[in-house]
């Protein structure tokens, strides 16, 4: 495994006060430069080793040859920092031809193409597969992996329950679950943890685990619940490279949600089980094995992504405590941030798409058949579309990203994913006046679909 390290340099005395002389080099120029704009020239070069930015050094020529010619999302190795080749992909080969993974694909990187493939569902199909590796369900990924009109008809069984007003009725109980998860963290024996083991992915799995969404889980789940909140993260980073681990996670993951689905049968509840066991499909009963599908990916789906998402939030938290202290102080437009946020660190990294006719893009033509990679974080760092694309602009505005993605297949959560990031960012910065990377922390991703962090150790 290739991992970035970043050595933090602060630690915390026995009896849990903050050693001065050890704090982060950005919160000590933070101190000496108190104002709205505590920028300074040496703030700003001290956060350019910070981990989550790229690299601005040159690609190699067999750097240049591999992204050309061999790209593959799930290589974890030079996909540890992906965006020095995603801007060498943009500058050179927008519409790049790789031979790997088997048969190949066509590999788009500039924001403008990545947007009219995603928005062409006619000549660009999800049907057969969005992966760019095995996902591990032994069904489709409905609605994702669907095209019109059946498409249309998965989106509607539950996408009033993800509208702005729905969603905003759900701001008390988000809110209650995420304070009680950090209160759960903060009262363990060590002021350290590594977030993504206990917060990242725990908080949107318990959202999500409630009416009048997913409803009752029927099993323990969230941190009490080692085995399970264990197995969800193994399908998280490892459904890219492992398919052994990815096939048994999903298995459990699988007759989870069947579980859940058997027990609505027997109590119908105000939920989305309910919702999908009671829906009809093209004038028929929506067959068990299709609700137990789209289960899956709701459930599978909307943690992940949501959980990458959060996992990168909070490593930029940790190294910049100028940005998190102007949160703290409400000195930030939230929806703004949010969706800087959402742009910066998105998690959807890689997407496929199959060619449903021949098509010209650009200078190429991309045969019916061909497979076709859309590269969704490639296209939110285009400095044709954003100035300064590689730094986080809390205020960026306006911000077209495409980080929920676009056309039809645009996240039908994002509304949901917009409140937890928002309350998570919150709540955490409220009850923890200050936190950093762990001086021991390494930064590694895992990469493919998804770019998701394996780890965030962080102290207080």
């Amino acid at each position: 495994m290739v991992a970035v390290l970043f050595m933090a340099t602060f630690s915390t005395s026995r009896n849990g006060e903050r050693r001065d002389h050890a704090l982060p080099a950005t919160t000590r120029l933070l101190r000496e430069n108190e104002g709205d704009d505590p920028m300074t020239d040496e703030l700003r070069n001290t956060i350019q080793m910070a981990p989550w930015q790229p690299s601005r050094q040159p690609l190699s020529a067999d750097e240049q040859d591999w992204a050309a010619q061999h790209f593959d999302a799930t290589d974890i190795a030079r996909m540890q920092d992906p965006f020095r080749l995603f801007r060498f992909l943009r500058d050179e080969h927008p519409v790049a031809q790789s031979d790997a993974r088997n048969r190949g694909s066509w590999v788009i990187s500039r924001y403008e193409d990545v947007r009219r493939v995603a928005r062409d569902h006619e000549n660009f199909v999800s049907s057969q597969g969005v992966g760019v590796s095995p996902l591990g369900n032994d069904g489709p990924m409905i609605p994702i992996e669907t095209d019109p009109p059946e498409h249309a008809v998965y989106r509607r069984m539950i996408g009033d329950l993800f509208s702005p007003p729905a969603i905003e009725q759900l701001q008390q109980s988000v809110r209650s679950v995420t304070r009680e998860l950090i209160e759960t963290i903060l009262d363990g024996p060590q002021r350290r943890c590594d977030l993504v083991q206990v917060f990242t992915y725990e908080q949107p799995m318990r959202v999500l685990w409630a009416e009048p969404l997913l409803g009752d889980p029927i099993v323990p789940i969230g941190p009490a619940a080692s085995t399970y909140s264990t197995t969800f993260r193994s399908w998280v980073h490892d459904f890219k490279h492992d398919p052994a681990r990815t096939g048994a996670a999903a298995a459990l993951m699988r007759s989870h949600v069947q579980a859940v689905l058997e027990d609505r049968r027997r109590r119908p509840r105000h939920d989305i089980p309910t919702r999908l066991l009671e829906a009809e499909f093209m004038g028929e009963r929506l067959p068990f094995e299709s609700a137990v599908d789209y289960m899956f990916t709701l459930f599978s789906a909307g943690t992940a992504t949501t959980g990458d998402a959060l996992s990168g939030t909070f490593l930029y938290l940790a190294t910049r405590p100028d940005t998190a202290e102007r949160i703290r102080r409400r000195k930030v437009d939230m929806n703004l941030a949010v969706d800087e946020l959402i742009r910066y660190f998105g998690p959807s990294q890689a997407e496929g798409r199959t060619a449903a006719a021949n098509v010209k893009l650009r200078e190429a033509m991309i045969r019916s058949g061909d497979s076709v990679q859309i590269l969704w974080n490639s296209a939110n760092r285009d400095e044709r579309v954003f100035s300064r694309p590689d730094d986080v602009d809390l205020d960026r505005s306006p911000n077209p990203h495409i980080g929920f993605g676009a056309g039809i297949h645009r996240c039908v959560g994002l509304h949901l994913a917009r409140l937890q990031i928002r309350v998570a960012v919150e709540e955490w910065l409220d009850a923890v006046p200050e936190f950093g990377l762990n001086e021991n922390a390494t930064v590694e991703w895992s990469v493919g679909l998804d770019r998701s962090l394996r780890a965030l150790d962080v102290e207080w």
